[in-house]
């Protein structure tokens, strides 16, 4: 892979994550700040002459916060800056994780003993996570796929909510197992070096897609 590409992979993928990392450290920052001013206007009004009891302390601040309309601190605004950012970041990554697990189930379905192996490795899988309560759950998800990739949820009647959310669901745990599997597990590193990039291309915003799966796309395996 050549270092333009890394350098292209890293501004697209790595960009949220620096983001959320500047505003936390601009947190930090501007809160030593803050402090040192609260502790240098403690000191002119003689709070060290005395000893205030912290309940007291912040009876009157609360009293003051009351009685006057403030600006929102500098902190509060980064806060939210930073929960935005970790709201958009945590939406794409869910995004890939969906568009990878459709993609194991497409493989699943054109290819029998693919599907065997995958089975095995994710049933595998889910035998060494650290809670194995949330293993259970998640296996109690995939046991009609595991069991069958054609499987369309026909055995109670549903909703159309309820099976768009079991089927979304399902993708996100087999996106979850592809990505953390695609350097380990050699079937799965051929599959996404030969059919992933076609499977995108199919849809019709295959180029986002793309951009979003580039350092999975490109990624060369040992």
């Amino acid at each position: 892979m050549t270092t333009a590409t890394h350098v292209r992979n890293s501004q697209h993928h790595d960009t949220l994550e620096h983001q959320k990392k500047g505003l936390e450290t601009e947190i930090k920052r501007v809160r030593r700040k803050e402090e040192k001013r609260l502790i240098a206007a403690a000191e002119k009004a003689g709070f060290f002459e005395v000893r205030i009891p912290s309940t007291r302390l912040i009876a009157m601040i609360e009293a003051e916060k009351a009685a006057v309309s403030f600006k929102l601190s500098t902190i509060v605004k980064l806060k939210q800056n930073l929960n935005s950012l970790s709201h958009a970041k945590r939406k794409i990554d869910t995004r890939r994780k969906i568009i990878l697990g459709s993609f194991v189930v497409a493989q699943c379905r054109h290819k029998p003993d693919i599907h065997d192996e995958i089975a095995r490795d994710i049933k595998e899988y889910l035998s060494h996570h650290p809670n194995q309560k949330r293993a259970g759950d998640h296996l109690a998800v995939l046991s009609a796929f595991l069991d069958d990739p054609h499987d369309q949820d026909a055995q109670a009647p549903k909703t159309p909510d309820q099976l768009n959310n079991e089927r979304t669901h399902r993708h996100v745990l087999l996106g979850t197992w592809l990505l953390e599997r695609r350097t380990l597990n050699p079937t799965v590193s051929w599959l996404i070096q030969t059919e992933l990039k076609g499977f995108l291309a199919q849809d019709q915003k295959a180029d986002g897609y793309q951009e979003w799966l580039a350092d999975v796309l490109e990624f060369e395996p040992l």
